[in-house]
């Protein structure tokens, strides 16, 4: 018998506990513990980063943990003075210690340094130049990279854990549980050869072993099979008691008379290694041994003794594979030869639909039922999930061969870690590894799991992303006005509307009447309305830890125009200003339009529910786990109509007041104002307004210009130079940078544009110039790029003309205005602002109340800047003169006159007494009108 290869085991008695040594070249790997009992390793996370671990124990610490704090030390030469040199190299990573050869190099592997000194109490140090070193340095539990002269002193250890480690089920395959299993050499009948095995951990008293299928033929019939010793042996010249049997694939016997020994811990594998050098032992918790004497097999091993090792034997011209009894102390193999054991990895099963939303089912008794989530646990249910509900969706993802599975509705995880899957022969189903069987009694190791890929659920769709609950684009959240409607339970019973009446109510009315409100998103601190790990609003919601982008879609409401928010108070809500300063701080409540029965949404804000209370007919707030039938919807506000002008054209833009008064620019402020004909140095000609089209990108919302020349010298008109109507937000809101570096949202009050009194922004005109199909350049002293304005949707130059139910115009301009950051101070942002023209004292400003906006008319007209000389009269028998403060009509005798002015404002009406009649009527360009003569138009001075 040849003794030379003894177990593993067997030297454990032969070391200390530790074997500690100077550094040197090594046959396999070390560990290189420095004198603060830390150990040099890669980073697990980023395996390109050099660390120090510690280990509280390693004969319990994770063997991937281990070998990545495992170095192979071989000779690289010697340096100038002829001491020697040496590269380590990672035994998880195959890495070599190498770091970039400049003074300050981080402890990042990269191609530099990789030839290191050893002095003899094992400072580690190398020279990248005559003058420049490295030295590993360990401090606090760290490693950093200084100088050779203090560098830490690390010494070479093999700890007698390492020598002899029981591997794991997922050990086998380097992190997984499918390998392969190679002894070295060609074996007569060896059922382990070219075949992937799968290893399952036991448990309890059994927890060193591991039990061995093979993928894709795990079953016999409909019993699983296993690797295991059988009863069958081969004739061996001075065999005795277990040496000879044979390996093959069984079920496991149950005792059912038909055997005299059961084959269980036949099938249970052990597999010891010894990290240093990888060598491998394996071994059978027990083995069957026929009894001469009772004609029966039973367990060769009984009492404490424990474990056969799996040797070969020589078997005339072949080697065979069997098993041998240990004897001795230290114990060693009675009889044949220990094999070479190399395990390798195997290939993991996928899912062929790949990553992406799965139903989960299990057979459950004679039915299939799903796999659900609860807050804490898992549930199985009858019901399928559906597409537009994430309860019962799991999110999976594959990451190096591994699966996670996260239900979408409460972010519960099929598994309680990255897991293996394995493919149950003959069927569509699966294995699953780490099944969280403590998040259900219905689930455990070893059920089959059928995943049903939903191709149609796609990650990145609104539809998708916000499933289950109420989602507005930006469109619809940029553009759009909305009415709460409660939708009834009573059939026939409509029209139910929220109203304000001190608090919010509803009531059956019109939509006319009917509170609108605007809806603003409420964001995470990215900037992104899906949820995440930072996402303090809506955290929990989807598959989080893998990336899911589902969101719960929340949002405040505040009322149209005013900007008042709904805030809850005492169980009811009312409208308010948003005030982060008061005591306690005012802010909007946070509403869910929440999937539910009847058309409509479940309406919540925080952990309540919003209610009708049928009593007061208000809106309150209520517990989520009230039963109610009041579902909310929210209706588009019809949308405003605009005008589409007869432009580029001359037109008077006038006040539909019937005031006379009509929208112009002061030449000395240029401030837009509304004026007489007359009144100041409002001449005639300042009222003829150019309305040009700007470039439209929403046909249904065209936009213009409103321009003049006034003001202008011939040469500037002639380069395509006007005054352009602009809303110059951006001059009095900004964000202000502070000594913190952080910006605050401030007024410029300060500016010319501001009006204090009202506390809103001045309508001004400025001197520019259109270029391009969409760009427009302003003129001042100082341009800068701010000035150049490419973005028509927010151009503060282009108008709007909303049409109302009086056929009149209200003028809407849409730009941005620069804030503060909300979430990072640091940065600035753009805030969207809808204005409308509103008249204060003849003065023009923005307001963004529609309700408050001016109403205008615009109509053509031939008045534009001119000589202002002499017009022409209209070709008739009857002579209109202009004269100073007066107009004579000649032959007009009997008739009836209407003297009117630019605007439309009758100055004079009569019937003339004779032919030549003289009517006082103030200055600038009047339009006479004879009774059936066309209107004549003439220039009083």
């Amino acid at each position: 018998m040849n003794k030379k290869f003894s177990t593993l085991v067997a030297g454990l008695a032969m070391i200390s506990a530790v074997a500690s040594a100077q550094i040197t070249k090594t046959d396999g790997y070390t560990m290189l513990k420095s004198s603060s009992s830390d150990y040099l390793a890669v980073y697990g996370a980023k395996s390109d980063s050099v660390v120090v671990k510690t280990f509280s124990n390693l004969a319990t610490a994770p063997k991937a943990s281990i070998d990545s704090a495992m170095w192979k030390v071989t000779e690289a030469g010697v340096d100038a003075t002829g001491n020697k040199l040496y590269n380590f190299t990672n035994k998880k990573t195959g890495a070599v210690l190498s770091f970039a050869a400049k003074k300050d190099a981080k402890p990042n592997l990269a191609a530099g340094v990789d030839k290191w000194s050893v002095t003899t109490d094992g400072k580690i140090s190398a020279y990248y130049s005559a003058n420049g070193s490295l030295g590993l340095v360990v401090s606090g539990g760290k490693l950093s990279l200084g100088i050779a002269s203090a560098a830490t002193a690390f010494t070479s250890e093999v700890n007698s854990a390492l020598k002899a480690r029981t591997l794991a089920a997922s050990d086998l395959g380097d992190g997984f549980t499918v390998f392969s299993l190679n002894f070295g050499e060609a074996y007569q009948e060896n059922i382990f050869e070219g075949k992937e095995l799968v290893a399952t951990q036991l448990t309890g008293a059994d927890a060193d072993y591991v039990q061995l299928q093979e993928v894709g033929a795990d079953k016999i019939g409909e019993k699983d099979a296993y690797f295991g010793l059988d009863t069958t042996k081969y004739t061996i010249a001075g065999q005795k008691d277990v040496f000879g049997y044979k390996f093959a694939k069984d079920s496991t016997w149950l005792d059912n008379g038909y055997h005299t020994v059961l084959n269980g811990d036949f099938q249970k594998f052990k597999f010891i290694q010894d990290l240093s050098n990888d060598k491998v032992a394996v071994y059978v918790k027990n083995a069957p041994v026929y009894n001469t004497t009772t004609k029966k097999f039973e367990a060769a091993l009984t009492g404490t003794a424990a474990d056969v090792q799996v040797v070969y034997a020589q078997v005339t011209n072949s080697k065979v594979l069997t098993v041998s009894k240990l004897s001795g102390t230290p114990s060693t193999i009675e009889q044949g030869v220990a094999p070479s054991v190399k395990l390798g990895k195997g290939t993991p099963a996928t899912l062929p639909t790949g990553d992406g939303v799965y139903f989960i089912k299990v057979k459950s008794g004679d039915e299939f039922k799903y796999v659900y989530a609860t807050a804490s646990g898992l549930e199985l249910k009858k019901d399928a999930p559906n597409a537009y509900n994430p309860a019962g969706q799991f999110y999976v993802v594959a990451k190096g061969g591994k699966y996670q599975f996260v239900e979408r509705n409460f972010n519960q995880g099929l598994t309680t870690a990255a897991a293996q899957i394995y493919k149950v022969t003959g069927k569509d189903a699966y294995r699953v590894d780490a099944v969280n069987s403590a998040a259900s009694a219905s689930l455990a190791a070893g059920t089959e799991f059928y995943f049903e890929y939903q191709k149609d659920i796609k990650a990145g769709g609104k539809e998708y992303n916000y499933m289950a609950t109420k989602y507005l684009d930006k469109v619809a959240v940029d553009n759009f006005a909305y009415t709460l409607n409660l939708i009834s339970g009573t059939e026939g019973v409509d029209d139910l509307y929220t109203i304000v009446d001190g608090v919010l109510k509803v009531k059956k009315t019109t939509a006319e009447d009917a509170a609108k409100f605007k809806v603003e998103v409420i964001k995470d601190k990215t900037g992104k309305v899906w949820t995440s790990n930072a996402d303090e609003h809506k955290a929990g919601v989807g598959a989080i830890a893998l990336g899911d982008t589902l969101a719960t879609a929340t949002y405040k409401l505040y009322k149209q125009y005013t900007k008042e928010y709904v805030v809850a108070k005492d169980n009811e809500f009312k409208l308010a200003k948003e005030d982060n300063t008061a005591t306690p701080a005012v802010a909007g409540s946070e509403f869910t339009f929440k999937t539910a029965k009847g058309n409509g949404y479940l309406l919540s804000t925080g952990d309540k529910i919003v209610v009708l209370d049928v009593n007061t007919g208000k809106l309150i707030s209520a517990a989520a786990s009230a039963v109610n039938n009041n579902y909310f919807d929210l209706v588009v506000e019809p949308s405003p109509d605009y005008a589409t002008l007869n432009a580029p054209s001359h037109m008077l833009v006038k006040s539909a007041e019937a005031d006379g008064k009509a929208l112009s620019m002061n030449p000395k402020s240029l401030f837009a104002e509304v004026k007489l004909a007359g009144q100041e140095e409002y001449i005639d000609s300042l009222f003829g307004l150019w309305i040009d089209t700007a470039c439209v990108k929403d046909v249904t919302r065209p936009t213009y210009y409103i321009t003049t020349g006034n003001g202008l010298d011939s040469a500037a008109i002639a380069d395509g130079y006007r005054y352009f109507l602009v809303n110059p937000q951006d001059s009095v809101y900004s964000a202000v940078k502070g000594d913190d570096d952080k910006y605050t949202s401030k007024t410029n009050e300060g500016s010319a544009y501001w009006n204090a009194t009202e506390g809103l922004v001045k309508a001004a005109f400025v001197k520019a110039i259109v270029y391009g199909e969409d760009s427009l350049a302003i003129v001042r002293e100082k341009a800068t790029a701010v000035d150049t304005l490419k973005t028509m949707s927010v151009n503060p130059a282009a108008m709007a003309f909303v049409t109302t139910a009086n056929n009149t115009l209200k003028i809407e301009n849409k730009t941005t205005k620069e804030i503060a950051n909300e979430d990072d101070a640091t940065k600035t942002d753009r805030e969207d602002v809808t204005s409308y023209l509103k008249v204060i004292n003849n003065v023009l400003v923005w307001t963004d109340n529609r309700d408050e906006a001016h109403e205008f008319v615009a109509e053509a007209t031939t008045l534009h800047p001119t000589s202002n000389d002499n017009v022409e009269e209209g070709a008739s028998a009857i002579s209109v003169v202009a004269n100073a403060g007066t107009v004579t009509i000649q032959g007009a005798a009997g008739k009836s006159v209407v003297i009117s002015n630019i605007l439309g404002k009758v100055v004079a009406e009569t019937v003339l007494s004779s032919d030549n009649a003289t009517i006082a009527v103030p200055a600038g360009i009047v339009a006479v009108a004879v009774e059936g003569e066309a209107a004549v138009k003439v220039v009083v001075k």
